[in-house]
């Protein structure tokens, strides 16, 4: 299934788990990050599992007696390491006939699987699983390759749900984004506030917390997503915005190996791991687009807008002649 942002896939996800399970299979849901891997895990029967990749992996190694080592700090290779010895044990049949056998595996944002993952998937399925995959390229900013589509039926879903008809119609005038809104609520109009160097950024998206909160949003409902990666954002280093704490994911692992959730009230985390996912308001910060990657920043500034369900802000570099006049003309 290739659908737009807003669409329903992660509801068609659902409705094939269950079915897998009214049928007697044993169904594996996949999903990219966390967050949505908890919303799913809530709704969902017992009967089968619900995962990250990363969660997967650990599960089984943990599941051998091999669990991994979690890192006290940030380790690139890591979760490759990790992946490697899940291969070795797969490929050895280990525990595959207890517990780790599937007959139905739903992947959710599929764009964001790395072929390998999918060779090493193949290993826990049996020769006759049912797969359901879903995705929509627009949204591959992970910049993967895409595996072969091998047996594939295909359904494509151009209607957007989720982003509210003033959101959907500035989303169309600034990106090169086809879509239809079928959403009748109006929304708030979109808030573009600039600023000429990033520094300036915590204290925009500060006022527009504010702002926010004037207008009745409450503080779990605002999520303030980087376009520059988790690290590297003008927000990065900071544990409060405006009069409000900073919730954010830590460089540590619980005992489950999850990463740590800080304690806050404004959500930050950055567009690749919230994507997914939708919150009432969102800001937008570290808007200010690479000129050799054109081709990237539309699609980031794209999954960036269809999360905001009722009222997107954005704080974007006045200078810069990609972002800027789109953006301006779009209001």
């Amino acid at each position: 299934v290739k659908g737009v942002a807003g669409c329903g896939k992660t509801g068609v996800a659902i409705h094939f788990y269950e079915r897998a399970l009214e049928n007697g299979k044993r169904p594996l849901l996949l999903c990219f990050d966390r967050p949505l891997r908890e919303k799913l895990n809530a709704v969902v029967s017992d009967g089968g599992m619900v995962q990250t990749w990363n969660g997967f992996c650990s599960r089984y190694l943990e599941d051998c007696g091999d669990p991994p080592a979690y890192p006290r700090g940030f380790d690139r290779d890591f979760w490759a390491k990790t992946m490697d010895r899940v291969r070795e044990r797969a490929l050895l049949n280990e525990r595959l006939d207890e517990g780790w056998r599937f007959d139905a595996l739903i992947i959710d944002e599929a764009q964001d699987f790395d072929p390998e993952w999918i060779e090493i998937l193949e290993l826990f399925l049996d020769d006759d699983s049912d797969i359901l995959w879903l995705e929509y390229p627009n949204q591959n900013i992970r910049r993967v390759e895409r595996p072969l589509e091998k047996g594939f039926a295909g359904f494509r879903a151009d209607e957007n749900y989720r982003s509210p008809r003033n959101i959907a119609n500035y989303i169309r005038k600034a990106l090169p984004c086809e879509f239809e809104c079928v959403n009748e609520l109006p929304g708030f109009p979109v808030e573009v506030a600039t600023w000429e160097a990033p520094a300036r950024q915590p204290a925009l998206a500060a006022a527009r917390v504010a702002e926010l909160v004037r207008l009745g949003f409450r503080p779990e409902q605002i999520t303030v997503l980087t376009m520059r990666g988790f690290r590297n954002s003008a927000m990065s280093e900071r544990d409060r915005v405006g009069n409000f704490t900073i919730r954010r994911f830590e460089d540590e692992y619980d005992s489950c190996g999850n990463r740590k959730m800080s304690n806050g009230q404004i959500y930050f985390d950055s567009i690749h791991r919230f994507k997914g996912q939708e919150a009432p308001a969102i800001i937008l910060c570290d808007v200010d687009p690479d000129p050799g990657r054109v081709e990237h920043w539309t699609r980031l500034l794209y999954c960036g807008m269809t999360r905001a369900a009722v009222r997107l802000e954005i704080p974007a570099n006045r200078a810069d002649p990609l972002c800027a006049p789109p953006i301006a003309a779009a209001r």
